[in-house]
């Protein structure tokens, strides 16, 4: 449920970028491999030639391909490609930071900075440069559209029923069952017990489920900038809004009347709601009456029990631009020390964060201009009201400051304790 609030998803998704840029990077993670790689070929040398039936082989979990990674370094090549192929992959799953045209660090005065959006559906660039997010945290409003339990019309087809997904329906609608959700059966009652209102035969595969639900104002649609579909569900299932599809987990891509779910869902899962993010599909909603069609499908005749129970919720937040930012236009002369932090405003809603403190006039740090002004060693025992807070010995409140005492702006990188 942490990903149904989006302050945690920006939260989330600041730290990945962050962490992308650094430890994450691509050339940095494949160094690494690189550097442990070295330290073990010797070794791994030894072992494959001891068990040289690894290599070149099918050995559970070995993945596919496996007959071309006849060598240890071959392994380590492949596992190289798949995480470069995951990152990008994760890159591809949010709106991402802008580009700065420099790192941050020392630069000097009057540097031209420019930023560049590299999210394909466009956006605007909004930054800040006293340190504050250009984004203004909201709190998340959401408005139900399709509660759990409601009501719905079933049946289990037989053969292909056309438009039985669409906002129209089929011709044959006036002969479809009635019921309340969740739909679905149990053989021996546990894990669903007080989940399914409307129970079909067991063994059943398929089942055709139309919900409705009405729209009053389009206004109301104008407020959503997210569309969630929360689901129980075993084992799978295809939803459609107002004939579009919307999801489909564990269902094939074009399921037939008689297809079957392609997955295993574990009663623990199936038996929690499992938020779907269908935001993309906002524009399928329309004022007045709207259609939730779902296939819900089974694994097999001999499965113990089956179950769907949908939830449509649609919200706002997080698009609110804080009153000192402002809209990118152009390159950003840096006369003066400052810390710039930016994010794009898309169509879907604001990007990760990028941020960059730039030290104009600045210089290294040294014993010249850097001083240790203050140690506080062995402080005086956390008082009551510190140990309510958590803070219950001294070692809690030890610290050390230090001064910069030249006329200007240092750079810290590279600076660390070392002893003591």
């Amino acid at each position: 449920r942490l990903f149904q609030d989006p302050e945690f998803v920006a939260k989330y998704w600041d730290r990945y970028y962050q962490l992308r840029g650094d430890m994450l990077e691509t050339g940095r993670m494949m160094g690494l491999i690189d550097e442990f790689t070295a330290e073990i070929t010797e070794g791994a040398i030894r072992n494959f030639n001891k068990w040289s039936n690894l290599l070149g082989n099918y050995t559970w979990p070995n993945a596919d391909g496996y007959a071309s990674r006849t060598t240890h370094q071959a392994e380590v090549d492949w596992m190289k490609d798949w995480l470069t192929d995951r990152l990008n992959w994760i890159d591809g799953q949010y709106s991402r930071p802008p580009i700065f045209s420099r790192t941050d660090g020392p630069v000097a005065a009057g540097t031209v900075l420019t930023m560049s959006n590299p999210n394909s559906v466009g956006g605007t660039i909004y930054y800040t440069n006293d340190g504050t997010d250009p984004r203004l945290p909201a709190n998340a409003s959401t408005t139900t559209l399709l509660p759990a339990g409601s009501s719905l019309k079933w049946i289990i087809p037989t053969d292909a029923i056309a438009n039985w997904n669409t906002l129209g329906g089929p011709s044959n609608l006036g002969s479809w069952n009635n019921g309340s959700a969740g739909i679905g059966y149990e053989n021996s009652p546990a894990d669903y017990a007080g989940m399914i209102n409307t129970t079909v035969p067991s063994g059943t595969t398929s089942v055709y489920t139309r919900f409705t639900f009405k729209i009053p104002d389009q206004a109301i649609i104008d407020t959503f900038n997210t569309l969630s579909l929360n689901v129980r569900y075993d084992d799978g299932f295809a939803a459609y809004l107002n004939g579009v599809k919307i999801a489909g987990p564990n269902a094939p891509a074009n399921p037939a009347w008689d297809s079957r779910a392609t997955g295993q869902h574990p009663d623990s899962a199936a038996s929690k709601y499992e938020p779907i993010d269908v935001s993309s599909f906002l524009g399928r909603l329309r004022v007045g009456d709207n259609v939730l069609a779902i296939q819900l499908l089974n694994t097999g005749t001999t499965s113990s029990d089956l179950l769907l129970d949908p939830q449509l919720v649609g919200g706002s937040s997080g698009s609110i631009i804080a009153p000192g930012a402002r809209a990118y236009s152009g390159g950003i002369p840096l006369r003066s020390s400052q810390t710039l932090k930016a994010r794009v405003l898309t169509p879907t809603g604001w990007s990760a964060l990028e941020t960059g403190t730039f030290l104009v006039g600045s210089g290294p740090a040294s014993a010249s201009n850097l001083a240790v002004s203050e140690i506080n060693y062995r402080p005086a025992l956390p008082t009551p009201a510190e140990r309510a807070l958590g803070f219950d010995v001294r070692t809690d409140f030890e610290f050390v400051e230090i001064m910069n005492i030249s006329g200007n702006d240092l750079d810290l990188a590279g600076i660390r304790f070392t002893t003591g």
